[in-house]
């Protein structure tokens, strides 16, 4: 199962305020999109999360979404 939205350009912007995963340099970070701008992000949600409060020097980097697991009902 895919857990991943395909990757998106960095000139175009999420739609959705969360969390994503961003790529720069073959570097993959989890960064929080804020509905205006990318924060600083880290290897984990929890860490960017913790790192959200500060912009990202970076605006301009591959994403995508996470997508979350459906629970049967």
């Amino acid at each position: 199962m895919n857990n991943h939205t395909r990757w998106f350009s960095g000139n175009i912007t999420p739609s959705i305020e969360g969390v994503y995963q961003r790529q720069r340099n073959g570097v993959v970070i989890y960064s929080y999109w804020d509905g205006k701008k990318w924060m600083s992000g880290g290897d984990s949600v929890e860490v960017c999360m913790e790192l959200r409060k500060w912009e990202a020097f970076h605006q301009e980097a591959l994403w995508r979404g996470l997508c979350q697991p459906t629970v049967e009902q």
